[in-house]
């Protein structure tokens, strides 16, 4: 009834030895990234801003708005990967 198991063996002994994490590739964004980064944020700043001053071709509209901000989120979503 009160049969135990013996626990199996560990199959990697601990040495006591520290073994550091093998250095990870530093990896280079392309310097051209910077335009894919900066250029919607600023183009989507200056739709808003064109959206706001009346500038755009049918008065102000939400959709201005909203590709503004999609293109601000682009902007920023690349910025995201940069490195």
């Amino acid at each position: 009834m009160g049969r135990k198991r013996a626990a199996p063996a560990s199959s990697s002994r601990k040495t006591g030895r520290y073994t550091p994490p093998k250095p990870k590739s530093s990896k280079k964004s392309n310097p051209k990234m910077l335009y894919a980064i900066f250029g919607p944020i600023a183009v989507g700043g200056l739709l808003i801003l064109a959206n706001f001053l009346i500038l755009l071709p049918g008065g102000a509209s939400n959709w201005y708005l909203f590709l503004g901000l999609a293109l601000i989120s682009v902007g920023f979503f690349v910025a995201t990967n940069y490195r």
